[in-house]
């Protein structure tokens, strides 16, 4: 995905996306943490995740997160249910 030229607007800080967003999937700080750090290249490479050090905290692309939090997923939610489909 070109992520040059981003309206640099959409981005947000992660904590506050997490807390006013994505509060049902993430319901704590350490989930969404915990999350990150399991998918961190995939959020990334599709611009939705910008990795920041210090206190400022990391950034989340607004437009960008929600559609690739939900690929993650749907994929990892395959992967657990077709080992069952293939026993059937």
């Amino acid at each position: 995905m070109n992520v040059v030229n981003a309206d640099l607007r959409k981005f947000k800080k992660a904590k506050v996306w997490r807390k006013e967003d994505a509060p049902e999937i993430f319901p704590t700080d350490g989930s969404w943490e915990w999350f990150k750090r399991t998918h961190r290249p995939e959020l990334i490479k599709s611009g939705a995740l910008v990795v920041r050090t210090g206190r400022s905290g990391d950034l989340v692309h607004t437009d960008r997160i929600g559609p690739v939090v939900q690929q993650i997923l749907v994929t990892e939610s395959l992967k657990r249910i077709e080992p069952a489909l293939a026993a059937a």
